[in-house]
């Protein structure tokens, strides 16, 4: 058992906080009883409605992106050293999934996903790392067919973008990991799109990275 125990250490406590304090701040502009919120909600379902497939393979379609409170931070170093076994143990120790059925004594149906860990794609595709995220979800809530309806290799990068976008903000997803960066780092693939688009997340969607 002695290669599962994890040892506290004054690097796990920092990353501890700013985990922490990235989820908390992340929802402060995200309140699902704002109207704001639900207007951000219905652009987004009706740009995936739309199937804008005539979009280019860029991340650009809120004309009024949210006042957003998400920030992001990286983790940097050798193989091995365990920044996945310390990412992994701290997520832990908040709940996945919250079914939510009142706030304030008021009525309040939602599915809130409070954290979704995924690998960078192998290839560094965006279009790869889209379907990832859409059957981590169906692996979270396990009711879901989203890899089915919106994975299918028919529809491009940008209509995947606006499906996970629209997932992230219908979900409440309060922090997206992404692990394995290294591999954006590919002659066959722009990993300024890939980076780019991770920093929309935070600035049009508001979900902290």
């Amino acid at each position: 058992r002695i290669k599962r125990f994890v040892q506290p250490m004054a690097i796990h406590l920092e990353i501890e906080r700013r985990l922490s304090t990235m989820i908390r701040q992340g929802y402060l502009s995200r309140n699902p009883l704002s109207p704001k919120y639900y207007q951000n909600l219905r652009m987004l379902n009706d740009l995936k409605k739309n199937n804008v497939n005539y979009l280019s393979d860029t991340f650009s379609p809120l004309k009024e992106p949210l006042c957003t409170t998400a920030s992001c931070f990286s983790i940097i170093g050798m193989s091995g050293v365990g920044k996945t076994t310390a990412i992994e143990r701290l997520l832990l120790m908040y709940p996945q999934v919250i079914v939510h059925t009142q706030y304030s004594n008021k009525p309040l149906y939602r599915t809130q996903i409070v954290w979704i860990k995924i690998d960078c794609a192998f290839d560094g595709s965006l279009k790869t790392l889209c379907k990832i995220f859409f059957k981590a979800i169906d692996d979270i809530l396990g009711d879901t067919n989203y890899f089915k309806d919106y994975g299918a290799d028919k529809n491009s990068t940008a209509t995947m973008m606006i499906h996970m976008a629209y997932l992230s903000s219908l979900y409440g997803i309060g922090l997206l990991v992404v692990d394995e960066l290294q591999n954006l780092v590919n002659p066959k693939n722009s990993p300024t799109d890939t980076l780019n688009f991770m920093v929309t997340l935070v600035n049009t969607i508001g979900v902290p990275l």
